[in-house]
């Protein structure tokens, strides 16, 4: 797959996308993305971490001098953040979706979150990954994040606190997160929106778009599906997990990455291929 040179804003998700789940870039990847915002592409980071760990693994590992082309949309989109002239995050978001009375219902859904655990008999770590058989709790102030010790565990939380969820009338939802995460999020949130965001308010200038991810399954619900979706037509949009693709988003532009390298690694040789 050949790079795209028109191409003036890459949009990726963060966890197997650019780095490995809790850990930061890798030097490689660094650089890469140093020479991709020297070259005047802007950089959309649109994950469901949260904005001080996207910071710490992505952002603070690039030039200071660049960071002000980078944009990360954290918490699945809850909001914006952008870079001052020296590098330094800006103190308030540039796009929000997150009001007061919202984010009261998200202190209400962490009395559900705890009671689902406290069912489960799953013990709190302090940060993950999580051993199984524990729970790492992370309150985002716009997301509750949980981090699960296996697929089993999460897909039993996700389930018992939909339950919860429903039973208490809260306007908030249990989605996964990536393979061992459940985020409760507000239902309005998602990456596209915070896309659309960013492309309608040119926050990120104008140009052509290029979208890279790993979790575009529509049955599977994967976080990164929104993103296929909010871009214009035509867009390529690149699924960067290995396997066959027959569930992805029904949009002109998406494309399986082809391989042999796949995840992190995989976006690596893509951006090696911009200067083959």
């Amino acid at each position: 797959m050949r790079w795209d040179p028109e191409v003036r804003l890459v949009v990726a998700d963060v966890d197997d996308t650019l780095a490995e789940p809790y850990l930061p870039i890798e030097t490689e990847m660094r650089d890469e993305l140093s020479a991709l915002l020297a070259a005047g592409v802007k950089l959309l980071l649109a994950s469901g971490a949260g904005i001080g760990a996207i910071d710490a693994r992505v952002v603070s590992r690039l030039p200071s001098h660049l960071r002000r082309e980078v944009l990360v949309a954290h918490c699945n989109g809850a909001e914006v953040y952008g870079y001052g002239p020296a590098g330094g995050r800006l103190p308030d978001p540039l796009y929000s979706v997150v009001t007061a009375s919202q984010r009261a219902q998200l202190r209400s859904a962490l009395h559900v979150v705890e009671l689902a655990v406290k069912e489960l008999e799953l013990r709190e770590c302090e940060r993950p990954p999580a051993p199984p058989g524990t729970v790492v709790v992370d309150d985002r102030g716009v997301q509750l994040s949980l981090d699960l010790g296996s697929r089993r565990e999460r897909d039993t939380l996700l389930d018992r606190t939909r339950e919860l969820l429903a039973g208490g009338g809260l306007a908030v939802e249990a989605r996964p997160g990536g393979d061992l995460a459940v985020d409760v999020v507000l239902p309005h949130v998602d990456k596209g929106r915070a896309v659309q965001a960013v492309l309608g308010c040119h926050l990120a200038g104008t140009g052509p778009a290029e979208v890279w991810g790993d979790q575009f399954s529509v049955s599977g619900r994967g976080a990164d599906v929104p993103m296929a979706l909010a871009v214009p037509g035509g867009t390529r949009v690149i699924s960067f997990r290995d396997g066959p693709a027959p569930d992805l988003p029904p949009v002109p532009g998406m494309r399986a990455w082809p391989g042999p390298t796949f995840l992190h690694r995989g976006v690596l040789d893509h951006l090696k291929g911009r200067t083959r």
